[in-house]
């Protein structure tokens, strides 16, 4: 369904997520899942209402099943479309929660990611914002969590940096980064 969105297949990916949901377990793709597919189809579509309405089903889902992990991806990917829409303080506060509960992942890496994928979130926001302070602040947060030089966060770290330095008007620093 997310590869004919990302396509501009608009209405043969809707009709994917429909027999999803349709399909419930059988389908034998979690129905938070679904929801964020749904999600991720209606942002690319500009319904942002319909995508943060099956976020935050997606988020309700996790929370009932006790998933903190997936209560952290949820969020994330809630981070992302609020920075996209240039809503830098509640991403801010988002990103916050989505490391909160991403802490408690079962696996060390994926709980060092999703920490690192909220201060790189909220990092832009904050550059975004004008708070270039803080911004410095979650880069540095993002150098220490990356503790095995792992290739996801180096290229998270360089997007930060990039954003601070765009956010400074170094445009060299930006395109260097």
């Amino acid at each position: 369904a997310y590869a004919l969105g990302a396509q501009g297949r608009f209405d043969e990916a809707s009709s994917e997520v429909a027999t999803l949901q349709s399909l419930g377990s059988r389908a034998a793709v979690p129905a938070a899942i679904v929801h964020v597919l749904g999600s991720l189809l209606s942002a690319h579509q500009g319904r942002d209402e319909d995508a943060t309405g099956h976020l935050a089903v997606a988020r309700g889902l996790a929370m009932q099943l006790g998933d903190r992990g997936a209560e952290a991806d949820v969020d994330l990917f809630a981070a992302l479309f609020a920075v996209e829409r240039g809503d830098y303080a509640r991403a801010r506060a988002v990103a916050r929660r989505a490391e909160r509960a991403g802490v408690q992942a079962p696996v060390e890496i994926m709980r060092a990611r999703r920490s690192a994928l909220a201060q790189l979130l909220a990092g832009i926001a904050d550059a975004r914002a004008g708070d270039l302070d803080a911004a410095r602040e979650r880069l540095a947060i993002l150098r220490r969590l990356d503790v095995n030089s792992d290739p996801f966060q180096q290229s998270w770290q360089r997007g930060l940096s990039g954003e601070i330095a765009l956010a400074s008007g170094d445009l060299d620093a930006a395109e260097q980064a």
